[in-house]
């Protein structure tokens, strides 16, 4: 829940393009409140079957515990984050003008995971009670 998944994956030669947001094998698991953005194969592996928008999969599946996903264009502060994972800080992930965002308090609505201002949870490691703000 509130996660961003965002450019996961790669090409490996013979084989082709491996990464998606999320694979999901476990009966039950609650997948909630994420944003998915552009994942190399799919944002959603669920069963047998690779959903290139969490929100087709919610509709296809009809499950209730994969809800209120959102498929978009993220908005980070400043630059684009860097290639290399272990290059990055928090820092490169950080979201820009939230009035903008369509991560801005679309997480958990939840009071308990409310922004530290009290506004709906903003998905994503800026949001929440526990946020981190630059």
């Amino acid at each position: 829940m509130n996660n961003i998944l965002a450019w996961n994956g790669s090409v490996v030669a013979g084989e082709g393009k491996r990464g998606r947001g999320i694979c999901d094998f476990s009966p039950g698991s609650v997948v909630r409140y994420n944003l998915f953005h552009r994942n190399r194969v799919a944002a959603l592996l669920r069963g047998d079957r690779d959903y290139r928008r969490v929100r087709v999969a919610e509709r296809v599946l009809q499950d209730p515990d994969l809800e209120a996903n959102l498929d978009g264009n993220l908005r980070f502060a400043g630059r684009k984050p860097p290639r290399r994972a272990s290059k990055a800080t928090a820092a490169d992930f950080a979201l820009g003008r939230l009035a903008r965002n369509p991560a801005a308090n679309a997480g958990d609505p939840d009071p308990d995971a409310a922004n530290a201002d009290g506004s709906r949870n903003t998905i994503g490691h800026t949001g929440g009670p526990f946020g981190v703000h630059f």
